[in-house]
């Protein structure tokens, strides 16, 4: 999936929202995006560092140093998504809560 593909579909999910919310997060929806691409490119670099002499010895890269960065921004990002989306009135939760929590159970998981 596109980063264009990623933002229509948080979009289109904030649909239901209300105006002044849907301006509110629609900046932080490009930084989530932009949040989730650059950790796909991370994901594929390697996280630790072997000694090669002592194989025992091993240090984290640079790319994993990032990565744990970049989660905690992308986190602290999506919580901020979900305060502003809280239940509506009925009782149920909006389509962008439901979508926002699938989306952080898989990255918490990984």
């Amino acid at each position: 999936m596109t980063a264009t593909d990623r933002k229509a579909e948080l979009l289109q999910v904030m649909e239901e929202l209300d105006v002044p919310v849907r301006k509110t997060v629609s900046e932080l929806i490009d930084r989530i995006v932009f949040l989730e691409e650059n950790l796909k490119k991370l994901e594929k670099l390697p996280f630790i560092r072997v000694n090669k002499k002592n194989p025992a010895q091993q240090a984290s890269t640079p790319a994993s140093r990032q990565y744990i960065t970049l989660m905690q921004q992308y986190n602290a990002a999506l919580k901020v998504l979900l305060k502003l989306t809280a239940n509506t009135s009925d009782g149920e939760e909006s389509p962008l809560r439901i979508y926002l929590n699938k989306m952080k159970e898989q990255y918490d998981a990984s």
